[in-house]
């Protein structure tokens, strides 16, 4: 699992604990990341398994650049303070975001999710621009 311990880009390794994740990888956003390149993460676990966490009362947004995918083998949680301002999830101009269940056990019967909100009641948005 990759943290990251500063905001910037998802492809500069200086913002992660580890490296940046990628391909069988998870990660948690607690910084402002913009994904800039095509990206793929996870490896298509069973359902209820997050790949992404993105925690917005730590300070945590993460946003799919214009022109870039962001592809998940896996669930997405995004977690905010329930403030209508509150983005956790941004979504430029021609950016998107793709759920891969090929690597799944059985992909024509898997099903990936975005979680959003708090178990408290909160919400959360996404915002998308053009």
């Amino acid at each position: 699992m990759a943290t990251t311990i500063a905001p910037g880009n998802w492809s500069n390794d200086a913002i992660w604990d580890t490296t940046a994740p990628g391909d069988g990888e998870v990660a948690v956003i607690n910084h402002a990341v913009a994904v800039d390149t095509n990206t793929t993460i996870g490896d298509s676990p069973a359902a209820a398994n997050d790949v992404v966490t993105v925690n917005y009362s730590s300070g945590g947004v993460l946003t799919i650049n214009t022109d870039v995918t962001l592809t998940l083998r896996g669930d997405m949680q995004l977690f905010s303070a329930g403030v209508i301002d509150d983005a956790p999830l941004v979504m430029e101009d021609g950016s998107t975001l793709t759920f891969d269940a090929s690597q799944a056990t059985d992909p024509t019967n898997q099903n990936y999710r975005v979680w959003w909100g708090l178990s408290d009641g909160d919400f959360s948005y996404v915002f998308i621009n053009g």
